[in-house]
């Protein structure tokens, strides 16, 4: 079940319904990246928590990756990758749904609708993105 979670805290803030069917093509970009633990200087995402809360309540893959590429958008001010606009074009060649990034290192992937056929591998290896995974996320167990 996923959660709203947090970490500088260590507590969940909110148990949330599961996410919904989808496809994540994505890898590594870059050199692992130290992180503060003293540095709060964070954005406020609390929007885009929001946005993705209600997405996942309604079960809307759109909305939610929608949410999930602001959040990464956000992150770049912070942890700027080269290869983030790169990605958000081949995104859009092939018609991806969103971008994400890991906030404090360097995964970039792709989210797809989960009947999405497009490869986008080669692409992101073009990048220079290297570990590439191809994970499909199955709708819950009744």
């Amino acid at each position: 079940t996923p959660v709203l979670f947090a970490s500088r805290e260590g507590r969940m803030i909110e148990a949330l319904p599961p996410l919904p069917p989808m496809r994540v093509v994505g890898g590594i970009a870059g050199p692992p990246a130290a992180t503060d633990p003293a540095d709060d200087d964070f954005p406020d995402l609390s929007p885009v928590f929001a946005d993705a809360t209600a997405a996942l309540r309604a079960g809307d893959l759109v909305g939610l990756a929608r949410a999930a590429e602001h959040s990464a958008e956000a992150s770049q001010s912070r942890n700027p990758s080269s290869v983030w606009e790169p990605a958000r074009a081949l995104a859009r060649k092939l018609g991806a749904l969103a971008v994400v990034a890991s906030h404090t290192g360097p995964a970039i992937g792709l989210i797809l609708a989960p009947d999405d056929t497009a490869d986008p591998r080669a692409g992101l290896v073009a990048l220079g993105l290297w570990q590439i995974v191809d994970y499909r996320l199955a709708p819950p167990c009744p």
